[in-house]
C-alpha cells in the first residue's frame, strides 16, 4: 500500500508540472526531471522516432550526468529488442 502512495504521490507531481507548463517542451522536459525526484534513477529520456532513411530512435528529452546527443537506437539493439 505504501508503494501505491508514492506512484500516486509522483503522479499528482508530474500532473501539476504539466498543468502550469506554458508548451509541451516544457511540461516533457521539467515532467522528467519530476519523476526522477521520485525514484532512484540516475537518468530520465524521451525518445523520438527518426524515421529518415535509416529509421532510428534519437532522445528529445534528457535529464542525467552524461550528454547524450550523439546516441541513437536501431531497431533490435540495445536492451529491448523489436
Amino acid at each position: 500500500m505504501i508503494e501505491n502512495a508514492k506512484i500516486y504521490k509522483a503522479i499528482g507531481h508530474v500532473q501539476s508540472i504539466v498543468a502550469r507548463s506554458e508548451t509541451l517542451d516544457e511540461a516533457l522536459r521539467d515532467s522528467l526531471r519530476g519523476i526522477l525526484e521520485h525514484c532512484s534513477a540516475e537518468y530520465a529520456v524521451a525518445w523520438y522516432a527518426d524515421e529518415g532513411r535509416d529509421p532510428v530512435l534519437r532522445p528529445y528529452y534528457w535529464v542525467g550526468p552524461v550528454d547524450i546527443t550523439s546516441k541513437f537506437h536501431r531497431a533490435g539493439e540495445g536492451a529491448v529488442r523489436s
